[in-house]
């Protein structure tokens, strides 16, 4: 009686979740990013994600790390079988240096519940900013020297 008990229970265990973990594909062009931009102009590009399977997937564009410099544009999506999907980077930079860091696109079921598995694209990107920041810092000085001037003329036209 045991054994039939306990043969009731694993076969319940292994048909009630045995469609709780699913995949979808998913495929990227190009295959790494890699842009040069002057500091303080912005930098643009797009990539494709394609739907490589038979069924509809729900995809997340995700930057890996925390630079809030890049934005990506739409970050999720529902893409039937074999459609595709654009997505946009833009990012501005202030100071030369290299940026690099990973975009992760994650494919997952719509719908699905319980423990579900997605697939996933790490696409390198790299930016090089070159340029000399001394435009942003003019601009700055600039401006500082006009707020005190004008502050200057605040105090004056309050004297009595």
């Amino acid at each position: 009686m045991q054994r039939f008990l306990l043969v009731i229970i694993v076969s319940s265990f292994i048909f009630g979740f045995s469609r709780m973990a699913e995949a979808v594909g998913v495929a990227v062009k190009p295959k790494e990013i890699n842009l040069a931009v002057a500091a303080g102009e912005k930098a643009k590009t797009e990539f494709l994600v394609i739907n490589s399977t038979g069924e509809p997937a729900i995809y997340q564009v995700i930057l890996d790390g925390q630079n809030s410099a890049i934005k990506i544009q739409p970050s999720e999506f529902l893409l039937a079988s074999g459609q595709s999907q654009i997505i946009k980077i833009a990012a501005r930079f202030f100071w030369p240096k290299n940026y690099s860091g990973l975009i992760s696109v994650i494919a997952r079921p719509p719908g699905a519940s319980g423990l579900i598995t997605g697939s996933g694209v790490k696409l390198p990107i790299r930016i090089e900013v070159y340029g000399r920041p001394w435009i942003l810092l003019s601009v700055s000085i600039i401006f500082c020297c006009l707020l005190i001037v004008f502050v200057v003329f605040l105090k004056k036209k309050v004297r009595f």
